[in-house]
Order: structure tokens, then sequence, then C-alpha cells
């Protein structure tokens, strides 16, 4: 143990204590916030571990491992009413861990005053990736005597965003998402501590310049129709853009003639003239973000 890790002078659990409880309320289970907060005395300390244990239990299990010097941590905990719970804190750096606060500090599991969850729910935004700035929307409401008192956004488990009013519209930007898929829930919190989660919505990010299409190629050439394919390339597929050529347009302007949907690698260009030249080129597109072209291929109807 490092020496130098001194012990933690405080340790408080902030909750309602409940001194009776019926059988009905013992038999319920709940979710509730414990809050805990404590003093750190040391100067050279990593993190603060926090250790738990729910009755009938004896033996406290690590509960997290709290990097840096914060002096607070809240544990949402889900038990039955009248449960009792007991936590401990260390302090820890890379020489080791310091002795826990003794003795432990315990609370009960309270009855709620307001015992109907909230409800809430993402509406989820249109399909494909997104880049730049993306909004979810989420509906949140509650039946009284509760009301809704905030809403949580998380993104793959971890809250980014809290609203305490509606609406409940939460505005970010993808730059803070790695490229790829994210999962994203909504919880809320009635003002009787009551707290749900919403069923997730996934939704891809992406960030970089995507990887431009690959093997553009032109078949099954009728006299009013041609076929257009291509190798949707890149982690993170997105929608890919389709520009051709008019054989009037002298200038050889290639214009946009259609998007196809993200991951798509077929085409089919339609109410062509017969016996024309038509030229094609590819290239994938989100937002802002454009890859490079493909290289132009040439084809002719029959």
């Amino acid at each position: 143990m490092n020496k130098k890790l001194m012990l933690f002078i405080l340790l408080l659990l902030v909750l309602s204590v409940v001194v009776f409880f019926s059988k009905k309320a013992f038999a319920q289970t709940v979710t509730k916030p414990f809050q805990l907060s404590w003093t750190n005395n040391d100067t050279n300390g990593d993190g603060t571990n926090i250790y738990r244990r729910i009755a009938p239990s004896t033996t406290m299990a690590l509960l997290i491992k709290q990097v840096g010097n914060g002096n607070s941590y809240i544990d949402n905990v889900t038990a039955p009413v009248g449960t009792q719970l007991c936590y401990q804190v260390s302090r820890y750096n890379a020489a080791g861990e310091s002795t826990r606060t003794t003795p432990e500090v315990c609370g009960v599991m309270p009855a709620p005053t307001d015992t109907i969850f909230p409800v809430v729910s993402i509406t989820p935004p249109s399909s494909g990736p997104k880049s730049g700035s993306l909004t979810i929307a989420v509906v949140a409401t509650d039946t009284a005597p509760g009301v809704v008192a905030k809403v949580d956004l998380l993104a793959d488990g971890k809250v980014i965003q809290s609203k305490t009013a509606s609406p409940y519209s939460f505005v970010l930007d993808t730059k803070t998402l790695t490229d790829g898929v994210h999962v994203f829930t909504a919880q809320a919190t009635d003002s009787g501590g009551n707290i749900k989660l919403s069923a997730p919505v996934s939704i891809t990010t992406i960030n970089t310049t995507p990887s431009a299409p690959a093997g553009l190629t032109l078949s099954a050439i009728s006299s009013t129709s041609i076929d257009i394919s291509w190798a949707n390339t890149g982690t993170v597929k997105v929608p890919t853009e389709i520009a051709r050529s008019d054989p009037n347009d002298y200038t050889k302007v290639l214009k946009v003639v259609s998007v196809a949907p993200s991951g798509a690698s077929f085409f089919r260009d339609t109410g062509l003239v017969s016996r024309q030249t038509y030229c094609y080129k590819t290239t994938h597109v989100v937002n802002a973000l454009r890859s490079s072209s493909t290289t132009v291929l040439c084809g002719t109807t029959q």
C-alpha cells in the first residue's frame, strides 16, 4: 500500500430514510439514486475505488474505479424496498491502494411515494449515416402525481447530454463520436425518483471522408436503359451519387441523376434514347463529405 495515500475523513450517503414498511412494500422492486460524497485528503491519488454490498451479502464488491479527484458518485440501484446497501471507498494510484473507509456507510432502499414510472422513447431519425449536426428528439411523459424531472441522452451507455425541461431535443456534433454504429437510449427520471430507459435506437455516424466507389461497370445495355454497378467500399456504408452526361450536351458535363441508398451497389438508368452514348461516374456522399469519383465510363444504347 502506498503510505502517501491518506485515508478519507468523510463518506456521506444521502438518501431518504424510511422507518416503517408494509409487507407489500418490501416485495416491491424500485430503482433509486444513492448519492455518495467524500473528502479527498491525498495529493497523489489517481482515482477512487467505490465498493458496495447489497444485503443479505456480507462481502464488499468493487462497484467502479472512478478516475481523477472527484468526490461524489450517484449509484442508480435497483433493489426491493427495505434492502440494505452499504458502501466503502478508497484511493489508488500506480503504487497501490489506501485502506477503505470505516465503518461501512449504509442506507435502506426507501419506498417510493410515486410508483408510476415515466414513459420515454426516442424518435428515430431518417435512415442512413449521419455527419455533422445530429438532432435526436425524445418524447417523455409521466402520470400524476409524478412529473418528468430530467431526461438523459445516452450514447453506448454513457450520458452525453441532459435536459430538465421539454422539449427534449438533443443536438450533438457527430465529431464527438467515432465512425460507425452507436446505440442511443434516453433515460427519464420523474419527481418521485422513478427511472425508465427507452428502447435503443442505432445510428451510424461518419466524420472522415468516405472512400471512393470501386469497379464501376456498365452492363445489360438495351435501347432505353443501362445498368450501372460499383463496389461500395469503406467500413461505414454511405449513399452513392450517380452522375451522367447527356448525349446532346457537347460540354460533357456530368449531372447527378440519382443518389443510391447507403450500401447500394447497383442502379438502372432508364428512359434513355436509342443509339446514344452516355457517360457515368459515381461518388460516395454523406452531407458535406464527398469521396473522390470513379473514372468516367461510357456506354452506348442499342
